[in-house]
């Protein structure tokens, strides 16, 4: 079956097209959401998912216990229960074992959603109403990769079934033009983050990334500045303010590394910006859940399609371009003038950067 696909472009075109799709499934719902809010949009979703699963449609619902605490500690989750849908929450904090480190690592940060086994969903959009006006990019996909899709959801859902908070994940094989990858935080297993990194050492003309949250490792920037030493052209998207000021400082504090190191920065400016995509040589793209941040690469369990689609590649890219229209470039210059407190508060965050 050839491939096929559509963008959404907002967090609100991609809820919309996404809540269609489970009001028009026949046999099957899946989804995996780090953010299902108990909110208007979530209960929206929750709706129809009871709806559907009173119809006798099968709907499995795996959800971050941190990222949808809203709906863990809500009775709309006894709701969907009830109703048939089958619930479970990812990694479920033991209060009594704060020094655990899966407590507060190890989230399930994927956003899966399968329908009827035919269509694939994923991107940076979650369920919920405060990222409905926010600057995202889902894609819905059809075709081979959507069967790596379901594997890797149902090797989720059974892991989580079971109590088990590490789950061993294996990359699936590329599926023609498209590709479906896992990040598990595990030695060996940080495939998105292995993927990034080859592409980063084998561009050629240019890299093209947007992220909410840059807080990149010594490797990941090490392979960056050295493709700028190449020659290669590197431009980032990052939001002006993003929803975290915490990490907003972190990011910033990369900003002058960056800058001096030849690559180019923009600060998008109409919304917060969520999109998480890479554009490499017109060759080899990426969309998925996954940030260019440690908890992303290295900690979290994250998703991403890896596609070799000249068509797919241009839209993404022509979605870059036109961010980039209403993004301001940061320059050398004016960057290194900013207020000295500026600096300093930048300057604190770095003892953490290996948790962000």
């Amino acid at each position: 079956m050839k491939p096929s696909w559509k963008f959404y472009l907002t967090g609100k075109a991609a809820q919309h097209a996404m809540l269609k799709a489970c009001k028009l499934a026949q046999k099957s719902i899946d989804i995996e959401q780090y953010i299902f809010e108990d909110d208007e949009i979530g209960r929206s979703f929750a709706t129809v998912l009871m709806e559907k699963a009173k119809a006798g449609v099968r709907v499995r619902l795996l959800a971050d216990v941190v990222g949808s605490h809203s709906l863990f500690v809500s009775d709309l989750s006894t709701e969907l229960s009830n109703s048939g849908v089958q619930i479970q929450f990812f990694n479920e904090i033991q209060a009594w074992l704060p020094h655990k480190v899966s407590n507060w690592f190890l989230r399930d940060h994927r956003k899966l959603m399968l329908i009827d086994e035919a269509e694939g969903w994923t991107g940076g959009v979650g369920i919920s109403i405060f990222m409905s006006a926010w600057r995202d990019t889902h894609v819905m996909v059809t075709g081979a990769v959507v069967a790596q899709m379901i594997q890797s959801f149902d090797k989720m859902w059974i892991m989580t079934r079971r109590g088990r908070r590490s789950v061993s994940l294996e990359p699936a094989a590329s599926a023609g033009a498209m590709q479906f990858l896992a990040n598990a935080p595990k030695r060996h297993q940080r495939f998105i983050y292995y993927a990034i990194l080859d592409a980063i050492k084998n561009a050629k003309e240019y890299i093209y990334l947007a992220t909410p949250y840059f807080i990149p490792n010594r490797k990941l920037f090490r392979a960056l500045k050295r493709a700028r030493k190449r020659g290669v052209i590197v431009k980032l998207i990052v939001p002006k303010d993003s929803d975290q000021p915490l990490v907003d400082l972190a990011c910033r504090s990369y900003f002058w590394l960056t800058l001096r190191a030849g690559m180019q920065i923009f600060q998008y400016e109409p919304s917060m910006m969520h999109a998480k995509t890479i554009v490499v040589d017109g060759a080899w793209s990426m969309i998925g859940s996954c940030n260019l941040d440690n908890l992303s690469l290295l900690l979290n369990y994250e998703d991403a399609l890896i596609v070799k689609e000249k068509k797919f590649i241009n839209e993404l890219r022509k979605h870059f371009e036109e961010d980039l229209r209403n993004a301001t470039e940061i320059k050398q210059e004016g960057w290194h003038d900013r207020p000295l407190g500026d600096k300093f508060l930048e300057g604190l965050t770095w003892p953490l950067h290996r948790l962000m």
